[in-house]
């Protein structure tokens, strides 16, 4: 009988625990309320079109809408934030034509710039020499460093000097670029462990007719495709899992039949 109780008060404790988890989750979502009307038309938001400001993005109903935000994004950000709203973020980006911040004043900007011999970007880019050859696609700058997310120099502080202005590492890429919203944010981009693709875009989870990596079994050509950082990651977030299913497996066991209750 006490096996029994001990059984029981075990099992209650671990459902304790998922629930206060479950419920602080939903608490979280509850408290965000996303953009959902265009912010100069009043209308319905096209996911497809977007404005970026300071890490943050404004969606808009139409493309004329996009020029009109584009004028003074400040303005509709803060229209935006007064009713309530959360806008997504934008992770900074560098530019694999340029080794500039993309977007930034200076992106794709050439005339009358020098290029590195070495890498073939602008010289003196942020992205001079550390974006890694044949990458076609931004690279995400890390919110905790500054540097390059998953390169050799990501949140390698050993030795590094850190910058008093910003608090990243002094020369890195996002030193003194990256906005508040951006340094806040926990990972540069939030990437699905079932198929490499953002998690939550449009190429989440659809895999019909695409190919799967042999390497790494994510989806070929997505963000997290072979990218050592994010498996290592991946492979943290299955282990806890089975770690936690394993667990409730054992609590399980120890549970008596209900015919044997009563014996």
């Amino acid at each position: 009988m006490l096996r029994l109780i001990t059984c029981i008060v075990v099992l209650i404790m671990v459902l304790a625990v998922v629930s206060t988890a479950i419920a602080a989750e939903m608490e979280k979502t509850e408290a965000i309320t996303p953009q959902t009307t265009c912010p100069v038309m009043g209308g319905g938001i096209n996911k497809s079109l977007s404005v970026d400001h300071e890490g943050k993005r404004i969606y808009v109903c139409c493309p004329g809408c996009i020029e009109v935000v584009k004028k003074d994004p400040a303005k509709y950000i803060k229209q935006l934030e007064d009713e309530g709203i959360t806008l997504a973020e934008t992770p900074l980006q560098l530019c694999p034509k340029c080794g500039e911040i993309k977007g930034s004043e200076k992106c794709c900007k050439m005339e009358g710039r020098e290029k590195c011999e070495k890498c073939g970007l602008l010289k003196g880019s942020p992205g001079c020499c550390k974006i890694p050859a044949g990458v076609t696609r931004p690279m995400d700058l890390c919110p905790k460093c500054g540097e390059i997310h998953g390169s050799k120099d990501c949140c390698n502080n050993e030795g590094k000097e850190m910058c008093p202005k910003c608090g990243l590492h002094k020369g890195s890429p996002g030193c003194c670029k990256m906005v508040e919203e951006s340094k806040q944010s926990a990972m540069p981009a939030m990437l699905c462990p079932k198929c490499g693709e953002i998690k939550g875009s449009e190429k989440c989870c659809k895999m019909e007719g695409r190919e799967i990596c042999q390497k790494c079994g994510l989806l070929h050509g997505s963000p997290g495709c072979c990218n050592p950082e994010f498996l290592k990651l991946k492979k943290a977030m299955e282990d806890k899992a089975g770690e936690t299913k394993a667990q409730l497996e054992e609590v399980k066991e120890k549970i008596p039949p209900v015919g044997a209750i009563g014996n």
